[in-house]
């Protein structure tokens, strides 16, 4: 039986938790649509900000905030992948 198998007693609940959500997560964030919807978004905001700055009295409903935010949430879940990816290397060396 594999290490990375949930029923694996030897391997810590906390473990058997990040692998479980590894394969999801990764498949989510490597997915083509969400680089493309993360890009669309930035997109939007670059645009909206460039607005504002160029007329005055438009009132932008984004601010750069929020696309900070994109940013970082997506590469935060990037990390969370590549843990897992390196947390279940180690695991089937062992």
């Amino acid at each position: 039986m594999p290490l990375t198998s949930p029923t694996n007693s030897n391997v810590p609940h906390h473990i058997r938790v990040m692998l479980a959500i590894h394969r999801p997560l990764n498949a989510f964030t490597s997915h083509p649509v969400t680089s493309i919807v993360v890009g669309l978004g930035l997109f939007i905001i670059g645009v909206d900000e460039l607005i504002e700055a160029l007329f005055p009295n438009y009132e932008s409903f984004f601010q750069v905030h929020h696309a900070v935010i994109i940013i970082g949430l997506t590469t935060f879940l990037h990390g969370l992948t590549d843990l897992g990816e390196r947390l279940e290397a180690a695991l089937n060396n062992c």
